[in-house]
């Protein structure tokens, strides 16, 4: 019996983010009928940082909307957060929100495997 593929999706944001910016960095888009499981999100703000790092589930467009699944607001990593099947159009995407009035770091992270077969 044939193994089934895997395809790995990662992103990794290690950036300033300007003060009172949202950054929005969507990840790949997952094909019609893929099944995608999110093995880890986490997010690392600096010291007294004001803002929060989320993952959301969906698409952008007429009709279309984002389903936050976990937001951080100092530092932490969520494991195993579930399965998802593409449409040919929903991904993830991590939102970074700075709310303080100077720019700051906010590192955010994703890891998800695509089961190709």
């Amino acid at each position: 019996m044939a193994k089934a593929l895997k395809t790995r999706l990662n992103l990794l944001l290690d950036s300033s983010i300007a003060a009172g910016a949202t950054d929005n960095q969507p990840g790949a888009i997952v094909p019609m009928g893929k099944v995608v499981t999110l093995k880890r999100f986490g997010a690392s703000l600096q010291d007294g940082a004001n803002g929060s790092a989320s993952i959301q589930w969906g698409a952008a467009g007429p009709g279309q909307t984002w389903t936050t699944l976990r937001t951080i607001q100092r530092e932490h990593e969520f494991s195993d957060l579930g399965e998802f099947t593409g449409d040919g159009v929903k991904r993830f995407r991590l939102v970074r929100v700075n709310r303080a009035a100077t720019a700051t770091v906010i590192v955010a992270w994703m890891d998800a495997i695509v089961h190709d077969a």
